[in-house]
């Protein structure tokens, strides 16, 4: 016996309504990432929204807790300003038929940036100090000059010292002081000095220092008063600390070298054949002679020696390589690979003339090849492989590096979004280098086919259901069949696209065929740029 179907009115032929729902999860909810977990400004308003599974949720509501804040929420978004600062969580609960979940965000709301950095004005400071900068707390981060991470830095020299402070939000301030030391701290004696047994000096202790120490005390009128005489029976070396009211401190060095003859050197040189005339001798090169003045009277004698050496007119001989193709400068001449050739220098007033001979030579050339022009369907990839030969170690450079995975190696996979020329530039071990370019054009077109019927008859045409894609579709999210009463039939996540191992091959999941039928379908696509799209649609399944 027959039950018969009176329909309804306005009723059209073809499927049953589907709830929708039916092929999404019944009951998850996100927070989506378009809403900030750290908080840097509290005069602004900040919008989140929740992805929610199921299309018929009762309500969604929600939460905030742990922070100060007003919280005006609309469904599936939520609108937050924030009080004060702190550390809490952003909750959003959905409720429907299924069941209910909830999602949590945790928020950090950052202290405002109101702390000023200020390391004070320049300094002038003692010689031999030592001091110290402080940036100051209430700083996330503190980089200095030198690399230093603490938020005090303490030196002994002089110079610039500047640092960076970031607050939790990433702000940056710097600043930067100059220390100099105060001309009035620095002690000075002078250059020590030598000469006869009656060498002798007086120092006056600049006005500046408010007392002094000679040490040790021999062969001076006083170690410390103002204006000190000394005159030394024998070499003798002296050490002076100086002070000032303030308390800086400065100390220098003097020493007395007592000699019966004066020992002077002279090294010189001319060009063969000609002659020096010192003292009243004539000097040929090659030649080395002895001078000696007594004192008139008291004092020191004095003897000098002089070394008098030839030089021949001088030949240097330079070796140049150089990378094939390009020319060498010597002089403003520019000279090609495996080239001899030799330039002649006058000597100036009576110095000796001069050669250099330049040779120059090569080294092997760099050769380099890429593949030829082409065209790809946007979404697909390419590998650039380069053909270089050269000295190794070889090094590549990829422009533009962008749509490369990798911009320094031989054989980068390119997947461009638009037509592109990629250039090469390698170089070898000897610094020479060659270029080469290869344009890639990129066809727009994305085509994807979902067909509206099948036939898994086993005839190896139109067995399997998928949808056909160009490589435009990086994956396929979501696979999902359904019957007109809601029964999935097959579903897979994340399938490769174009792959049948990820299709439906018209049986049900315990492996019966399923009758001839429509059905609907759900697909979610990834394209290359990471974009998404949800499509749907019916297809009839043909026996």
């Amino acid at each position: 016996m027959g039950l018969p179907l009176t329909g309804t009115s306005g009723a059209q032929s073809g499927l049953v309504n589907v709830v929708q729902n039916l092929l999404a999860d019944p009951v998850s909810v996100s927070l989506s990432s378009n809403g900030p977990d750290t908080i840097c400004d509290l005069s602004l308003t900040y919008f989140y929204k929740a992805e929610i599974g199921c299309l018929l949720s009762d309500s969604v509501i929600w939460k905030l807790e742990g922070l100060s804040g007003t919280l005006g929420a609309a469904f599936f978004n939520a609108l937050v300003s924030f009080d004060a600062p702190g550390e809490g969580d952003l909750i959003v609960t959905n409720y429907t038929q299924c069941g209910a979940q909830a999602d949590t965000l945790h928020l950090v709301v950052a202290e405002p940036f109101n702390k000023i950095l200020d390391l004070g004005p320049d300094r002038v400071v003692c010689d031999n100090g030592v001091f110290t900068f402080n940036a100051g707390s209430g700083f996330a981060r503190y980089r200095w000059q030198n690399g230093a991470l603490d938020s005090v830095l303490t030196t002994l020299l002089p110079g610039p010292y500047w640092v960076d402070v970031w607050d939790a939000c990433g702000n940056l301030q710097s600043d930067t002081v100059t220390v100099t030391f105060a001309p009035a701290t620095v002690l000075d004696l002078g250059e020590d000095r030598q000469g006869c047994d009656d060498l002798s000096g007086t120092f006056q202790r600049p006005e500046f220092f408010s007392r002094w120490v000679w040490t040790p005390a021999d062969f001076i009128s006083c170690d410390t008063c103002a204006s000190v005489a000394a005159a030394p029976a024998s070499s003798t070396s002296w050490v002076v600390v100086a002070q000032t009211d303030d308390g800086c401190i400065s100390v220098d060095t003097l020493t007395f070298s007592i000699q019966d003859t004066l020992f002077f050197q002279i090294d010189t040189s001319i060009c063969v054949g000609q002659v020096l005339e010192l003292y009243g001798s004539t000097l040929p090169a090659d030649t080395s002679a002895h001078f000696f003045f007594p004192a008139p009277g008291a004092g020191c004698d004095t003897l000098i020696s002089v070394q008098v050496s030839g030089i021949d007119a001088p030949i240097a001989h330079l070796e140049a390589t150089i990378c094939a193709g390009q020319s060498y400068d010597f002089n403003g001449s520019m000279l090609p690979a495996d080239t001899t050739a030799t330039f002649l220098f006058p000597g100036v007033g009576s110095g000796c003339d001069s050669a250099v001979v330049v040779s120059v030579t090569s080294w092997p050339p760099l050769a380099l090849t890429l593949p030829p022009d082409t065209t790809l369907r946007i979404g697909a990839a390419l590998a650039l492989k380069a053909e270089a030969a050269g000295v190794a170690p070889l090094s590549f450079a990829w422009s533009p590096a962008g749509s490369l995975d990798c911009g320094d190696c031989a054989a980068p996979t390119a997947t461009p979004d638009v037509t592109t020329l990629y250039r090469l530039t390698v170089s070898d071990a000897n610094g020479c280098t060659a270029q080469d370019s290869v344009l890639v054009s990129v066809d727009p077109l994305c085509v994807v086919i979902i067909p509206n019927a099948f036939t898994p008859n086993g005839d190896g045409v139109n067995d399997r259901f998928f949808p056909k894609t160009d490589p435009c579709v990086r994956k396929v999210v979501e696979w999902r069949i359904a019957s007109r009463w809601g029964e999935t039939v097959f579903e897979s996540r994340n399938a490769t696209p174009n792959d049948p191992a990820y299709s439906w091959d018209g049986n049900r999941p315990d492996g019966t065929p399923f009758p001839s039928e429509v059905l609907v379908w759900y697909a979610e696509l990834e394209y290359h740029d990471g974009r998404r799209e949800a499509r749907k649609g019916d297809v009839t399944l043909l026996r």
